[in-house]
């Protein structure tokens, strides 16, 4: 099924059962109609783009997918091919291997052998966190009726009166798409049609694959026998269900098999003899060229995605390839997967600190962000000249596409076995740097003391109190108001009717005065703090992020600052009446609310984005409210008066 697709057209070329082909190019909206194949190919065409719209399949692009080298592999394809031309079930084959052992290769060849003979159905390989489960089955079913008119007859006939598809299970729309349009013409095919499915491994997580993965190992065996199935993956454990499944013909590739290791040897040395004979490295009379491939080879130990690693970081790089070649094969014996990740990334060390800075900003984008982003994007958020980005990872080309990199990137555990050595000669220097923290009784602190340096240890005068007195930060006017940060490092007070943040364990100001009548003193410093609570600070908090503040003040305003910048970011009105400075305030645990307790025994809640009163009075108090307290989870609030009473309410 060649096939080029770019932007809204897609071009193909289309076979019925009797190998008839039909070239249409699509473009355009148009309505279904049925029976349409026998009205020439614009009605053909139509179908296609209604059926496109509807099953809203994913694209691929498979120009850069190498297939196996000739004469490699040639055991296992062989069975694959023998089993694809084969009649009868099971109908479904499991091509089952480690991270890196070449399946998709051998999928991509396969694929590439049945499009040549055009008996291939759907070629469909998932991406890692670009693959969605969702529309698995509508891509198979949309790809099939491209494949063949007779199947787009047999599924428009299907879809006819079937209504909306989103609200239906899966297994509903795998009868609809699949099983039914292709059981309706298992009589008219009298050639193995092929399905490929590569790195299933790869569709999304194992939770959003669930329920494809079920459908899969139960429906697929019930689909016509020529209608065949090669699916690759994994041995993760979600995927087990479909290995240990008796209507499935399962294959293993062994990394550590003949097969495997001849194979990846020969790809090491077709790699690296076309980059001699193409000029890119220049190898003198007395470098033992053979010796040296057959070490990478040996190092790669049937692992394709090590040789394949080792080959795209020598032919990428700008200059000296000839010493990273030395380099990796004087270090390929002990050179793990993980150990050739670091030799690639080492390469960084050699750039100025600037652009380091942006790589490590690229790196966090591209395998944090909640989807792909465009070399144009990234260079864009990051603020830096126009294909900084595409410049930069050019240098990493031998690990684009590379499935294992995120994950070894991701992995903490992976990252800190590369300096087990160092960290575990640095063990008595890390406990020792922790002994001021911990006290002086302890099991721990008694026994490394003895090792610490004395002259960078803090030392504690005497026995610690309980209740020692660590820090004084020292204010000009009144506290009335008084908070942590999330973190505990730093502290929201007031100081009169101005507030301040104050780091915690320097007592130094971060952030301040943040004025909360709008306006400074006529001095324009605190030399006189006026004794007007028309505007004074009546209860603050932080926002859970620890980078906003609010302040609720008694003339009824709450104020939103940014204590980074110290800047004023939205103030809300609350009321027209006066808040005496007496009453009681707090704000709820999320910061949505703002509730006041007054002299009267009347409680308010407010609404702190809209400024609104959230709900009735709360009365039931005779006396001033003196104190209210939230429970952790906001449920509830506990409000004590004058009146010797505690209330607690609902706030739901």
């Amino acid at each position: 099924m060649p096939s080029n697709h770019s932007g809204p057209s897609f071009t193909g070329n289309y076979y019925d059962i009797a190998g008839r082909q039909t070239n249409t190019t699509i473009n355009g909206p148009v309505n279904v109609h049925t029976n349409v194949f026998n009205q020439g190919p614009y009605a053909r065409e139509a179908v296609m783009r209604e059926l496109e719209n509807r099953l809203k399949p994913a694209y691929f692009d498979g120009d850069n997918r190498p297939e196996c080298l000739e004469n490699t592999r040639k055991d296992t394809l062989d069975s694959i091919y023998q089993w694809v031309d084969a009649s009868g079930y099971p109908n479904v084959l499991l091509l089952i291997g480690a991270a890196g052992t070449g399946k998709s290769t051998i999928a991509t060849t396969v694929a590439g052998r049945y499009q040549r003979r055009r008996q291939l159905g759907c070629h469909i390989f998932f991406l890692r966190e670009r693959s969605n489960p969702g529309n698995v089955l509508q891509s198979i079913a949309y790809y099939l009726a491209k494949y063949s008119q007779t199947l787009a007859e047999s599924l428009v006939d299907q879809l006819k009166d079937t209504g909306v598809l989103g609200p239906s299970n899966l297994k509903t729309k795998f009868d609809i798409l699949l099983r039914h349009p292709l059981s309706a013409i298992a009589t008219k095919v009298h050639h193995p049609v092929l399905i490929v499915l590569d790195a299933l491994d790869e569709c999304g997580t194992p939770e959003s694959r669930q329920s494809l993965i079920n459908v899969l190992r139960d429906c697929l065996p019930t689909l016509p026998p020529n209608i065949r199935i090669l699916i690759t993956s994994r041995p993760d454990e979600d995927i087990t269900p479909l290995i240990s499944k008796p209507d499935f013909v399962t294959m293993t590739i062994d990394q550590h098999s003949d097969e495997s290791k001849v194979s990846v040897t020969s790809y090491i040395k077709f790699e690296f003899n076309q980059m001699r004979s193409s000029g890119k490295i220049n190898v003198p009379d007395d470098c033992e060229w053979d010796d040296n491939l057959r070490r990478l080879a040996e190092s790669a130990d049937g692992l394709f995605i090590w040789a394949s690693t080792a080959v795209r970081f020598v032919r990428e790089l700008k200059r000296s390839r000839l010493n990273s070649f030395r380099d990796l094969v004087l270090n390929a014996n002990s050179l793990k997967l993980d150990d050739l990740y670091m030799t690639v990334l080492s390469h960084v060390s050699k750039w100025n600190e600037e652009d380091k800075e942006i790589l490590r900003n690229i790196f966090s984008l591209i395998l944090f962000a909640k989807r792909p982003l465009s070399d144009i994007e990234i260079d864009e958020i990051l603020d830096v000249e126009m294909d900084t980005t595409s410049d930069l990872l050019s240098y990493f080309h031998s690990l684009n596409n590379d499935p294992e990199l995120s994950s070894f990137l991701r992995d903490a555990s992976r990252q800190a076995s590369i300096y087990s050595g160092l960290i575990s000669q640095s063990v008595l220097h890390i406990y020792t740097s922790f002994l001021p923290l911990t006290k002086e009784e302890s099991l721990m602190s008694i026994h490394y003391a003895e090792y610490a340096d004395k002259t960078h240890r803090v030392e504690y005068i005497g026995r610690r109190r309980r209740n020692d007195c660590i820090k004084t930060i020292r204010v000009k006017w009144d506290v009335s108001i008084l908070s942590f940060s999330p973190d505990g490092t730093r502290i929201l007070s007031n100081s009169g009717r101005r507030v301040y943040v104050w780091d915690a364990t320097s007592g130094e100001m971060i952030a301040g005065p943040l004025i909360v009548d709008g306006k400074k003193g006529d001095k324009g410093d605190e030399e006189e703090e006026e004794e007007d609570y028309n505007s004074y600070p009546l209860s603050g908090a932080y926002l859970p992020d620890g980078r906003y503040v609010f302040v609720a003040t008694t003339n009824g305003i709450i104020r939103k600052w940014n204590t980074l910048t110290s800047c004023l970011v939205s103030e809300r009105m609350m009321s027209d009446f006066q808040i005496d400075p007496t009453w009681a305030a707090i704000f709820s645990p999320d910061r949505k609310s703002v509730v006041f307790g007054d002299d009267e025994g009347i409680i308010r809640v407010w609404n702190v984005e809209t400024g609104e009163q959230d709900g009735g009075l709360l009365e039931g108090h005779t006396d001033s409210i003196t104190c209210l307290s939230f429970s952790s989870d906001g449920k509830y609030l506990a409000s004590g008066s004058d009146d010797g009473i505690i209330i607690i309410w609902g706030m739901g």
